[in-house]
């Protein structure tokens, strides 16, 4: 009797488990900033698009600049994971200042790097816009980096800048 009794409980928490997951999975990828950029959903070039009504032939030209962008920054990205490990490593053993002083410039002047990309990037993509399009590009970006609430901004909820 007690086997039953478990058996139907182990089937009742499986059957639940099932129908949980399948709900997650039913709630993912339809917020704002999900997708991965690539025009066919709601991720960053889809949401261009739609705000610059960008050409055929435009959005072939920014997909390109945003691949040759992620391409030169990648073994960037890498070695700023690799040496954030090292520091890591060097600050839980108690390494000299020294050491860890030198090894986070290191990993601030390859931040400066994906920076400097960052805005040539940005620039090229302006650059292929009408100006029409120009006006509303840059408003985004005012909006997005230089205004209260935004990340980039003043104000960002919760970070104790009010």
């Amino acid at each position: 009797m007690k086997n039953k009794s478990v058996n139907t409980g182990l089937a009742g928490i499986i059957v639940f488990l099932l129908l949980t997951g399948f709900q997650a999975n039913a709630q993912r990828g339809g917020g704002y900033g999900q997708g991965r950029g690539n025009g066919d959903g709601p991720g960053p070039m889809n949401r261009m698009e739609t705000m610059l009504d960008l050409s055929d032939e435009q959005e072939t030209q920014i997909e390109k600049v945003h691949l040759d962008f992620q391409k030169e920054t990648l073994t960037v990205w890498n070695k700023i994971r690799e040496k954030s490990a090292q520091l890591n490593t060097l600050i839980t053993e108690g390494a000299d200042k020294n050491k860890i002083d030198q090894l986070v410039e290191e990993i601030e002047d390859l931040r400066t790097e994906v920076n400097k990309a960052r805005i040539s990037t940005h620039l090229k993509v302006r650059e292929l816009l009408t100006d029409e399009q120009k006006v509303k590009f840059d408003n985004h970006f005012a909006n997005r980096f230089g205004m209260p609430g935004y990340r980039g901004g003043m104000r960002w909820p919760g970070r104790g800048w009010n």
